[in-house]
């Protein structure tokens, strides 16, 4: 599957969640930040493109997201299909670090 930047921007549309902030990092990378504990180091989640699809990586804060932090999903479809799945997730670990 080939997205192209337009895809890509409306993959972002299609995850946005109260409390996620979105940005496109390049053709092949999304950002999604929340804010974590202690205030200033936020959870991270990158959706990067992998093979046909999209793998989903999890840094908590304080974590160097450079690297990969731990996969926490993949997901393959169209654009509008990978933001929901990506959206879902990010509610998920929303709830999850919340009072944490």
């Amino acid at each position: 599957m080939s997205l192209s930047g337009d895809d890509v921007t409306r993959l972002a549309r299609a995850a946005e969640l109260s409390g996620w902030s979105f940005g496109v990092v390049g053709p092949d990378e999304l950002m999604a930040t929340r804010e974590g504990d202690p205030v200033g180091f936020p959870r991270v989640v990158t959706c990067r493109r992998r093979g046909a699809g999209w793998a989903m990586w999890l840094f908590e804060s304080g974590d160097d997201v450079t690297g990969e932090g731990v996969l926490v999903g993949e997901v393959t479809g169209g654009a509008r299909q990978c933001g929901r799945a990506l959206r879902d997730l990010l509610g998920r670990l929303g709830h999850a670090g919340e009072g944490a």
